[in-house]
């Protein structure tokens, strides 16, 4: 798996404007014997520019630059980093903010084999020269600012040997407009293609054989403008090819229909065959020679929609490549239904196998994993479509491609939700959040049965989501077969994990009931099951008076059972007493108050429900509060532990709770779940958020979760955030996005180094940590609660390192000053490892004594009296 690979500090500075790209290539071998490139760019500043930088793969000296000049005559001096492969060049003179300037290139040597992007190969013995760039591929044979932002017009000049075969003449295919052939008398000819839409480096692309042309005209929406359509087929293959040029203009015709005129009808659009599978070069596209022996050869039309999808409009980062991807899988199957029906549209889609290795939105993003990037990409936007309805989608999809910000230009993701939350009047952000942001996917159970209602059917229907991750939020569609014919079709929005509904669907007597019966939703597991009694979830204990806790918790949504039993406890672990049952804490019953505690004291908490029968279910995991004021929130953020016991839930709160309390601090309690749905981070001067053992399978801290974050240390809020797998999941570049990364190093002032540090002892650096030099070990052995899988090696991101497993590997850092936009000094310690999992229990008093009094944490003038005496 690639991970885009970063820019020079001077390229950010850099807008490439136009290339002039002259090349000799040679057809028996991958030899260039001479490269030319004159590119123009502009500073966009901050400042004066005084260097050019471009990406340039020497190929361990096999590829050369032999000079550098002003485009004119001066020549300029220059570097050719072989181990960064950047081409370094000093400008003749600083450049002013706004203005342009222009380096020449000369070079010649060998591409790079290892990406595979310029090659020589053949068919039936006549040579095929070829170029397949994508991703980074480009600079192994030409210099170039090898990234996908930075997009600019191009003139190519390729010169090739004066040779046929067959009776067919080698020849030159290129993006853009043919502007002329010249015989250069040395037994050599010149093509010369000019792109006038900007595009990106890696669809620049250059094919060389003797093709035989095919070609149609097609003709604009408007119609008054006509355009070439072509396919440069092999000679050997004509037979078989010949005459599908009519079936891309049909194509085409039907994407300009659904998104906007074809985007580069000033110039054409070619098929080039090739010895891959498909490449969706701007205006010539490379196609596997033989696929156009198939009628609408799926990806003939995959290619086709990239003009569209990829080609307008390209990812700004790769990390986004399900924008190109899934919308020509989603473009594939709307060919389907437009050409052949509904029924073969979703029979089409429900083919498509996904993957859940990593997120769609990614660092892996440019692995190209079908099952990912392609497929899921593709599924997304088919539930969007459900999601939205049809002219809510479509709308949203035309805006997004008649974007005059984004036209030739570059998207992100949240482009792409921004057109559809326009189009529908919705906020899609529980939408687009879950299926990008998350690599899991749903898995559902469910179970029915019905009554009369008069001269009417109810159906009663539970559902539970029954994946290890957090719930879905989706609207899911179901089918009741009827008694002598018929059917009932309805439709629930399920958001939670074991939810009931009961459902009207008028007269007949229903003898089945399908699920998502049109595959509209990713699902691949559903059965129909008898739901267990699940263990409801707490949401929050949190102070509400000077002697009062309020403890909240999640409906159940269950259509039979009692209510809820709500158990106390003062240390968390045992001593567990009944405060209230279900004689009060009825199913709609979601909050109760507990009075006349007395201040100081703490307490733990945890909920059962029970049914009709009076079993009670497993308990929820254990909430906490100490009673006082100016109190801080501890938030347990660790969802996956269920799946890793076996069932049994958690009493990590309790760990921590006892700590806090040890330091004299009052606390609140929350689930991760309830931060931002009615827990308000900022009315806490201090958070502990514990992550746990917590990882890719269940999501450390989600998108949502890093914002709400985020906007807590700019207001100068003080956090200590602990767990085993952070960086794994949200800093390894290879798997998290480029949001997650910059979270991580921005806000969390970490970098991920390894996944297990294999060392469970950790010890304060002295000077400045706040840990001074007190040693702790963690996870493997006395009171700990469990062994971690892989403690987090890291490095430190503008911050202190504070902890170390021994010298030089980090295992926490602190931090102390302004966050990101904020204005407020904030504060942060950010651990490797989990808290709960410090042992004996007097090293985690330690622990939580050392931070909090870095934090300053409020202990009550009273209370140190009182511990006093």
């Amino acid at each position: 798996l690639m991970v885009q690979p970063p820019t020079d500090p001077v390229q950010d500075r850099m807008d490439v404007l136009h290339c002039d790209l002259a090349m000799a290539i040679d057809t028996a071998s991958t030899n260039i014997s001479s490269g030319e490139l004159t590119l123009t760019a502009e500073n966009i500043g901050p400042g004066t520019l005084s260097q050019c930088v471009l990406d340039f793969d020497d190929n361990g000296g096999a590829m050369a630059v032999s000079a550098v000049d002003d485009g004119i005559t001066t020549p300029l001096t220059f570097v050719h980093d072989g181990s960064a492969d950047r081409l370094t060049i000093d400008l003749l003179s600083p450049v002013a903010a706004g203005d342009p300037f222009t380096v020449r290139v000369h070079y010649a040597g060998t591409p790079n084999p290892a990406p595979n992007a310029y090659r020589l190969t053949s068919h039936s013995g006549v040579p095929l020269v070829e170029t397949l760039s994508q991703p980074y591929g480009a600079r192994t044979w030409w210099p170039c600012k090898d990234v996908p932002d930075d997009k600019f017009t191009i003139d190519l000049h390729i010169t090739c040997p004066d040779a046929s075969y067959s009776g067919y003449p080698l020849s030159v295919a290129s993006n853009g407009s043919l502007v002329g052939i010249d015989e250069n008398g040395d037994g050599t000819r010149t093509f010369h293609w000019s792109e006038s839409h900007p595009l990106s480096s890696h669809l620049v692309s250059i094919a060389c054989t003797n093709y035989r042309e095919d070609s149609g005209v097609y003709t604009s929406l408007s119609g008054l403008a006509t355009m070439e359509v072509a396919h440069q087929l092999y000679p050997e293959l004509w037979a078989s090819e010949v005459g599908e040029v009519a079936r891309t203009i049909e194509v085409m015709e039907f994407f300009a229909q659904t998104f906007g005129e074809y985007p580069f009808l000033d110039e054409k659009y070619w098929n080039a065959s090739f010895s891959s599978s498909g490449m969706e070069h701007q205006t010539c596209t490379s196609l596997q020679a033989d696929y156009l022996a198939t009628p609408y050869h799926r990806i003939n039309v995959h290619e086709i929609s990239h003009q569209w999808f990829g080609d307008l409009i390209t990812c700004a980062h790769s990390d986004h490549l399900w924008i190109h991807e899934g919308w020509a899988m989603m473009c594939e199957a709307l060919w389907d239904e437009h050409h052949n029906g509904t029924a073969s549209y979703h029979a089409y889609v429900s083919a498509w196998f996904t993957d859940t290795t990593y997120p769609l939105l990614s660092g892996s993003a440019d692995g190209f994993y079908g099952g990912i990037i392609y497929r899921k990409g593709g599924w997304v936007l088919h539930m969007l479509r459900h999601v939205l309805g049809d002219t809510a989608f479509f709308n949203g999809a035309r805006s997004y491609i008649a974007d005059p910000s984004l036209r030739y230009g570059n998207a992100l993701s949240s482009d792409l939700q921004a057109h559809f939350e326009a189009a529908s009047g919705q906020d899609l952000t529980w939408f687009f959040d879950q299926w990008l942001h998350r690599r899991q996917e749903p898995d559902h159970s469910f179970a029915w049965s019905h009554r009369p209602e008069g001269a009417d059917t109810v159906i009663d229907l539970t559902i539970e989501q029954t994946q290890v991750a957090d719930p879905f939020v989706m609207p899911i569609d179901f089918r009741a077969t009827l008694q002598g014919g018929g059917s009932a079709e309805f439709t629930v929005f399920n958001d939670q994990r074991v939810q009931s509904f009961s459902v009207n669907i008028g007269p007949g007597t229903p003898t089945a009931l399908e699920f998502d019966p049109d595959d509209w939703l990713r699902d691949d597991h559903v059965e129909v099951a008898s739901i267990s009694m699940p263990a409801p979830t707490i949401l929050s204990a949190v102070n509400s008076g000077p002697a009062s806790v309020t403890v909240t918790w999640a409906p159940l949504g269950l259509l039979d059972f009692e209510g809820y039993r709500l158990s106390q406890s003062a240390d968390g672990q045992s001593g567990w007493s009944l405060v209230a049952d279900e004689s009060t804490l009825t199913p709609d019953v979601i909050s109760t108050e507990i009075a006349g505690l007395t201040q100081w004291q703490s307490l733990y908490l945890r909920l059962t429900a029970v049914n009709a029968s009076l079993e009670e279910s497993a308990p929820s995991d254990v909430l906490g509060v100490r009673v006082g004021p100016d109190p801080l929130l501890i938030v347990d953020g660790f969802d996956r532990w269920p799946s890793q016991s076996g069932g049994v839930n958690h009493d990590f709160i309790a760990d921590h709770g006892r700590a806090v309390s040890a330091h004299g601090t009052p606390f609140d309690s929350c689930a991760n779940e309830a931060v931002g749905q009615g827990i308000d981070l900022g009315d806490h001067g201090i958070v502990i958020w514990m992550c746990g053992d917590e990882s890719t399978i269940g999501e450390t801290i989600s998108v949502r979760e890093q914002r709400l974050l985020t906007a807590f240390l700019e207001g100068g809020g003080k956090l200590l955030l602990t767990g085993n797998e952070i960086g794994y999941d949200i800093s390894r570049e290879s798997f998290a996005c480029i949001e997650d990364r910059t979270f991580c190093s921005e806000y969390l002032r970490a970098e991920y180094i390894a996944d297990d540090s294999g060392d469970y002892a950790v010890t304060g650096t002295g000077g400045s940590s706040c840990f001074g030099t007190h040693a702790f070990t963690f996870g493997d052995g006395g009171d700990s609660p469990y062994l971690p899988a892989s403690p987090d090696v890291i490095a430190a991101s503008g911050s202190t390192v504070a902890l170390e497993y021994s010298p030089g590997i980090v295992a926490g850092i602190q931090h102390s000053g302004v966050f990101g936009s904020g204005v407020t000094p904030g504060m942060l310690v950010h651990l490797g490892f989990a808290f709960e999992t410090v042992y004996p229990e007097s090293a985690r008093l330690q622990m939580m004594d050392d931070v909090l009094t870095w934090f300053g944490a409020p202990v009550p003038a009273e209370l140190t009296v009182l511990e006093a005496r």
